[in-house]
């Protein structure tokens, strides 16, 4: 039997190594959707709402409407980025995407 050991936390050991691999660069040539797309599930993160998703479901309680709200507001912005025709090279910056 293999026993392996599951580590937790906000450190961003070997996931943050595995999610850097996954996530796709624009530096290679011009930004694509998937480029888009990571950004919006980078952002996501940062204000925390699978936590809240977590929580949510762990306790029964209900998640903020404001998160919830900033949560589709990425998500849309990140398809109207993803189908332009060229992607802007600065897609990365706040002023494509809601303030958070």
């Amino acid at each position: 039997m293999k026993l392996l050991v599951i580590e937790g936390g906000k450190s961003n050991g070997i996931a943050g190594a595995i999610l850097s691999v996954a996530t796709p660069s624009s530096a290679a040539g011009p930004p694509a959707a998937a480029d888009v797309h990571a950004e919006a599930r980078r952002r996501i993160r940062l204000i925390g709402y699978d936590v809240w998703c977590r929580r949510a479901l762990a306790t029964g309680t209900a998640m903020p409407a404001a998160l919830r709200h900033l949560k589709l507001q990425i998500a849309f912005s990140a398809e109207v980025l993803a189908r332009l025709e060229p992607i802007p090279d600065d897609f990365r910056s706040d002023v494509y995407w809601p303030p958070g």
